[in-house]
């Protein structure tokens, strides 16, 4: 009986780390929201922060102003 138990929570375990990871990187790269549909993904520098969009969004974000690559980093000031 503890056998099948121990079973049963190791199987578990199994199919939630498996839902988990599949759910944590929906279109596979970057780190957006899984809307790229299967694209190729650009680093872009989004209103100050750092982004991936699919690459046929590139276009359009560049219309308004991002920039392509990652955003600059400015030094924390001396203490």
């Amino acid at each position: 009986m503890k056998r099948i138990a121990l079973f049963m929570l190791v199987a578990t375990l199994v199919v939630a780390l498996n839902v988990a990871t599949a759910m944590a990187a929906p279109g596979g790269q970057g780190k957006g929201k899984g809307k790229g549909k299967g694209h190729e993904k650009v680093t872009i520098c989004h209103n100050g922060k750092t982004i991936t969009v699919a690459k046929p969004a590139l276009k359009g974000h560049m219309k308004h102003g991002d920039t392509e690559g990652e955003c600059a980093t400015t030094p924390a000031p001396a203490v």
